[in-house]
């Protein structure tokens, strides 16, 4: 690993030390549920004892919009194919 420039085993954390948890909408959702749901989950993730209950299960919670989110994992899939090049993995 620490030949092609990583110095963690091969299942280190991207961005989440723990994982990730994200709540995701159906593929074609119409626009105008999309940002009901998107409304709704940002309010009730303002609710400080919502909030504190789930960061106490899990990282601290990291709301990102979806196109925040979207810009986020692109990001990420270009550093982990990158990574697998390195290792001689994948196309």
């Amino acid at each position: 690993m620490k030949k092609v420039g990583i110095s963690q085993g091969i299942f280190f954390p991207l961005v989440f030390p723990n994982g990730p948890v994200t709540m995701f909408a159906p593929a074609g959702i119409p626009e105008k549920a999309k940002k009901v749901f998107i409304h709704a989950t940002q309010k009730v993730m303002e609710a400080p004892q919502v909030r504190a209950k789930i960061e106490n299960l899990a990282p601290p919670v990291d709301d990102r919009s979806p196109p925040e989110f979207k810009k986020m994992w692109e990001a990420e899939y270009r550093r982990a194919k990158e990574i697998a090049a390195k290792l001689g993995l994948g196309k």
